[in-house]
């Protein structure tokens, strides 16, 4: 059974691309170094997440932790549902000489760094044994301000892709 709503010329036209693009090789030239630093920038901002994870899963084998109380680590996870509201923020404000996208990434990735070294130095304190009640507060601090410094990565990563890579490898990846 087929549906028609008049709008069949404009199907016809993004097949037409999907088509166009598709057919032709993608020339990775110059953009090889470019793709290898958004890949890595994306490994970097997904880290936080998982650790997140990874805490929720230690907890589980805690069994002074209740159930309610490991659910608060859905909240570390908000950062990236307020990044809408952010976007605007960091596209709008940046250090000229720096460039609009780096004056964000250097300060976030000493930042994530620096926080990641202190938790590391931390989290024996934190997250002791099974039998010994875990500082959730100071977990979910830290879970919390990296996924914020992620979410604002994510942010900066993703404006950035768009203006380093040529139009072809953008419609490969974005448009289509």
């Amino acid at each position: 059974m087929s549906r028609t709503n008049g709008n069949s010329g404009d199907s016809e036209k993004c097949v037409a691309v999907l088509h166009k693009y598709t057919e032709e090789k993608p020339n990775l030239k110059g953009d090889r170094l470019n793709f290898i630093l958004l890949i890595i920038l994306y490994v970097i901002q997904g880290f936080p997440v998982g650790l997140t994870i990874a805490f929720s899963i230690i907890l589980q084998d805690n069994k002074t932790i209740t159930y309610s109380e490991q659910a608060i680590f859905s909240i570390a996870s908000w950062a990236y549902i307020l990044k809408i509201f952010w976007a605007p923020v960091v596209d709008a404000l940046y250090v000229q000489w720096i460039g609009r996208r780096k004056s964000w990434l250097l300060p976030l990735q000493i930042l994530m760094g620096s926080f990641l070294i202190y938790a590391a130095g931390n989290i024996d304190n934190w997250l002791p044994e099974k039998t010994k009640r875990p500082n959730l507060v100071k977990l979910l601090l830290v879970a919390f301000v990296l996924n914020s410094l992620s979410a604002f990565q994510d942010i900066v990563v993703d404006g950035w892709s768009l203006t380093m890579l040529k139009k072809k490898e953008r419609m490969l990846f974005f448009d289509v």
